[in-house]
Order: structure tokens, then sequence, then C-alpha cells
């Protein structure tokens, strides 16, 4: 008996898209189930679940939430006559926008197909017409976003299911109009160009992508060493400080001699090569500034270990 009672209702509704919101915007908030899901101000809240045993072959490695809503069972008592209700639902992405299931309560079996269809203008060409577009009232120019929507449930409550649906149509473009607000003209602009590789999910965390990353202390004070200084290439520097040839120099590691024949023989060298008395007072009187030499860039740096 309840099957005699239940009918199927098929339709489409279309809604044109401003000029200014680029396409990848609009597919991005589609596959933002949230947003979708919150169409309905009857929604209190979802949470994401793994798919039900009595899900279809082709819906289990979709998306699926329980979604959480309040119904007026007794009208005009508020929240006394509410009651919370939870029912799940199956989301589904694809390239041209989304598709959805929904298990709602009351026996309502709910199929929408979303799509982002039309031409982004100065950037698409215009799409083929098709048959039937005109009954639609298709734009023939721009982007328009197209639901398809199958309704199965109580013959009683189909006029109202119906007109939910189509003002959530009008909410959803309105919702994109709204976050294409919150971003500046330069990422609309990304977003337009074929080849624009700016994705947004989330809108208002735009900034935080720029945002520099801290270093740590460690970091900072490496960050403060100068840079050795750049010379031009036919710069020739002084013979003073010129350095030997890497050529020149031994590969082989140094060997350092042992034994107390090798420190005998220094202190022998260093005796003879100690000035006298006379010499050392000599020395003490006068003794030249240092002289600080071009290639000391090195510095040491105090700071807090």
């Amino acid at each position: 008996m309840s099957k005699l009672l239940k009918k199927k209702e098929v339709f489409t509704v279309v809604t044109p898209i401003p000029s200014y919101i680029p396409r990848r915007l609009a597919l991005d908030i589609l596959h933002s189930h949230s947003e979708v899901i919150t169409l309905n101000p009857l929604v209190l809240g979802h949470t994401k679940i793994s798919p039900p045993d009595n899900a279809s072959p082709d819906e289990m490695h979709s998306t699926w939430y329980a979604i959480h809503e309040r119904v007026q069972v007794i009208p005009g008592t508020g929240k006394v006559g509410a009651k919370e209700i939870t029912f799940n639902g199956c989301f589904h992405d694809m390239p041209w926008g989304l598709q959805t299931h929904i298990y709602a309560p009351f026996g309502i079996d709910m199929r929408v197909r979303y799509r982002i269809a039309g031409n982004q203008p100065g950037v698409e060409p215009p799409e083929h017409r098709e048959l039937g577009f005109d009954s639609l009232d298709i734009p023939a120019d721009g982007l328009y976003l197209r639901e398809d929507i199958e309704i199965r449930c109580n013959i009683s409550i189909v006029s109202f299911v119906k007109a939910q649906a189509k003002a959530a149509s009008k909410d959803m473009v309105d919702r994109i109009i709204r976050k294409a607000e919150l971003l500046d003209s330069g990422a609309l602009k990304a977003m337009m160009a074929p080849d624009g590789r700016l994705k947004t999910l989330n809108p208002n965390g735009l900034s935080q992508k720029n945002r520099p990353v801290s270093q740590s202390p460690a970091q900072q004070r490496m960050s403060m060493i100068p840079e050795p200084p750049q010379y031009p290439p036919d710069y020739q520097p002084h013979p003073m400080y010129a350095q030997a040839p890497v050529a020149n120099q031994q590969a082989t590691p140094r060997q350092y001699p042992t034994g107390p024949d090798y420190y005998n023989q220094f202190n022998q060298q260093y005796t003879a090569l100690a000035p006298g008395p006379n010499e050392q007072a000599q020395q003490h009187r006068w003794a030249p500034p240092p002289m600080e030499l071009p290639g000391d860039y090195y510095y040491q740096h105090g700071g807090a270990r």
C-alpha cells in the first residue's frame, strides 16, 4: 500500500551564474560538501561516516555523511514540538560538479545532479545548444548551475519537497557569489585563466598560505652571518693576499711528527731565534696596530645560547 502512495518526480532547475564568477570557484564550492549540506536551514550538523551496509555497490566508494536535522512535529510549539532526526547522505564528486543521494526521513529518496555548465565568458567558447534548452531557460552565454533532481516520496508531500529543492538552488548560487566577494580580483583572474593553479576550498584561509614560516633561533643566528663578498669575473687579488692554487696542495692527509727528538729540535731552534733582552725592550716601545685584511668577513656574534 505504501508503494502505491509513493510518487516519482523528475525536474530540472537552471540558475544563471554571474559572469565574474569563475568556473573553478563554483566547482570548489560544490566539492565542499558542507556548503551543500547546510543549504537546508533545518540542518544542525553533519559527521563523516563509513558507507552503510545497505549501500549500493556503485555508492560504496563515495563519501558518506550522517546529517542531523531538527523537524517540527507539532506546528506552532517551537522547540517543544520539535524532534531531532539523523539520516544518511551520499556525495560523489565529478569533474563537472557533484552527485548526491539523500536518504531523508519519512521515506524521501532524493537524487540530485549538480552541474556547472555553460561557458566562461571571454575564456571558453559558447557551448552547443541542445534540444530542449529553450524550455529550460538555459542562457545562451555564460555559466549556469543545472540541477537534475529526482524525488521519490509520498504523494502528499511531493509539492513541498519540490518547492524546497527549488529554493535551495537559488541559495546555492547566492553562496557562490558571497564566496567570490571574499576573494580579491587577482585570485579570481587566476582561477579564470586556463592554466591557473590556484585552488581555493576555503576563501577565508587564503591569507594563511602566504604567511612566512617562522625560523628557529639557530636559523636566525645563521642568517645574520654576512655572505662572502662578490667579485667580478676579471678580478685579480693583490699578490700579498693571493692564495696558493689548490692543485699545488697535497691531497694526502698531513703527517704530524712525534717523538722526543722532534721536540728537542724544536726547542733548540726556538732558543736560537729568541731575541735578547735589549731587542725585547726595543720591540715593546712601539708596535704597529693590527691591520684588517679585505678577506676577513667572518665575525663572531654574541647571542643567547
